[in-house]
């Protein structure tokens, strides 16, 4: 599951175009003005809103990814810094 951090600019035609890059079992998230931060803020979560020049932003989060298993409870949070390899070992790892 990708979950979004900026419902304005991911609407659920564009999160369905960048997952079709993964697994057809992938699904997107979003939703509109801060119907995603109870759940983000939940799993931990911090977003924030970076103004940058003219009308252009940037969205700041975390950067673990989390998995959750079918009943949307973490199981695992891996950093995004982690070489690859280890990764897949650790993911291969959960039950």
């Amino acid at each position: 599951m990708l979950a979004s951090v900026d419902p304005a600019r991911d609407t659920p035609e564009r999160l369905a175009a960048y997952l079709a890059n993964f697994d057809d079992s992938f699904v997107g998230v979003t939703g509109r003005g801060g119907a995603m931060l109870p759940w983000l803020d939940a799993l931990g979560v911090t977003v924030m809103r970076e103004e940058l020049a003219g009308e252009h932003y940037n969205m700041v989060h975390n950067p673990q990814v989390f998995v959750l298993n079918s009943e949307a409870n973490v199981v695992a949070i891996m950093s995004s810094a982690e070489e690859p390899n280890v990764v897949a070992t650790d993911y291969a790892r959960i039950e």
